[in-house]
């Protein structure tokens, strides 16, 4: 079958194979997940104080980027919140927290609905989907109105249109940076797996730096004056930490290939020296101002433990993930050096986001990989739905 531009022939063919009973089991699973999403959602699930630390401060900049007076001064002394300036500015149009949250439910519902119609549910997008609807930071961020849900929106929306409406997305491809500075890196970042239309691709990068060019320039720098003593604090071991968070999100898909290949000794020894050393500069920087995941929980009550956990998973990441996957998350992981926190809901975004290269006009042999990235997201997530479940319940 000849392949068309948008790959259409290939995946209806898939699912033309695909047992209907298999079909209906994906169905279901779908459906399963999409009741624990929102449930959790209607209960305003809060899997790390998404409420106090991240509504609050983003309801203070909603009502501020829509006060009387030069709207250049309003973005040059926004009170509070670093990120999410054009989500916040669109949401602040509308008041009270019960509508901001079914908006915040619509735009999840527009990342589904786009990621469903790129794949047509292939198995890259069953996983894809389920991991998102396990996700409990997904949760908690459409649940309390997090920005960084629309910047996902504008990702995945971006992304799609690269394929069949190469210049819309060149158009839209300013609206990533200016709904989160740092998400920039997913547009650059795609260069590693090869987008086919490079003109598009090159275009797209100069339009969304132009656009965090301007707010650099209204801001003075990456983030408005009055928040650069909180969130311009550079640290060595953000970065490190955030290396750390996106290991696990490989964990599982990384594990399935040690029996598959033969022992490569050369490239065992430089991934065991690499992770070493990264891991004895994290272990050697002061303690982080908050978050850290689970490792700086260990790190405080071990260090031994903690190098040896941390040694193992970063050797497995270096050992078995592809070579332009590492570079991206290397380059994704260096964003967080500004700062010195490290959430897992930070990392958990940029993971979904680096998901969206499968439905963009990547090099074709790189699909496949992404099935098993999604796969291994899903497994993840499964795992931290359940570990959240069990600590916020406890406090």
């Amino acid at each position: 079958m000849k392949e068309t531009k948008d790959n259409t022939s290939k995946i209806d063919c898939d699912r033309l194979v695909e047992p209907k009973n298999r079909q209906k089991r994906k169905y279901f699973s779908i459906a399963v997940c999409a009741g624990i999403f929102l449930i959790a959602y209607m209960l305003g699930a809060d899997f790390g104080k998404f409420q106090p630390d991240y509504y609050f401060a983003h309801s203070i900049t909603m009502s501020h980027l829509h006060r009387d007076g030069d709207f250049l001064q309003l973005l040059r002394t926004i009170p509070n919140s670093a990120s999410g300036v054009f989500p916040l500015w669109l949401f602040g149009f509308f008041k009270g927290f019960q509508l901001h949250k079914i908006m915040s439910l619509c735009v999840f519902i527009g990342i589904v609905t786009i990621i469903w119609r790129a794949t047509r549910l292939n198995m890259y997008g069953y996983y894809y989907l389920m991991a998102l609807l396990l996700s409990p930071m997904m949760i908690s961020a459409t649940a309390w109105v997090l920005p960084e849900v629309f910047t996902l929106l504008t990702v995945v929306l971006v992304f799609m249109l690269t394929i069949n409406h190469p210049n819309i997305a060149v158009l839209l491809s300013p609206l990533v940076p200016i709904s989160r500075q740092t998400f920039i890196v997913h547009l650059a970042g795609r260069l590693f797996f090869r987008p086919k239309n490079t003109v598009v691709f090159i275009a797209m990068c100069v339009m969304a730096t132009l656009a965090l060019a301007s707010l650099v320039y209204v801001w003075g720098g990456l983030v408005p004056p009055k928040l650069r003593g909180v969130h311009l604090t550079p640290s060595i071991k953000s970065p490190i930490n955030a290396l750390l968070i996106f290991s696990l999100y490989f964990t599982y898909h990384n594990v399935s290939l040690l029996n598959k290949m033969p022992i490569n000794l050369k490239k065992l020894a430089i991934s065991v020296g690499v992770g070493s050393i990264l891991v004895w500069m994290g272990l050697h920087q002061p303690p982080l101002l908050g978050g850290g995941y689970i490792f700086s929980r260990i790190e405080a009550k071990s260090i031994i433990l903690s190098g040896l956990i941390e040694t193992l998973l970063l050797t497995l990441f270096f050992y078995k993930t592809k070579i332009n996957t590492i570079v991206f998350i290397i380059l994704a992981s260096m964003s967080f050096i500004t700062t010195n926190y490290m959430f897992l809901k930070y990392v958990d975004f940029y993971f979904f986001a680096f998901l969206a290269f499968g439905i963009s006009d990547i090099n074709e042999r790189f699909h496949i990989i992404f099935t098993e990235y999604a796969r291994s997201g899903f497994m993840f997530e499964m795992f931290s739905l359940l570990v959240a479940g069990m600590y916020y319940m406890h406090y």
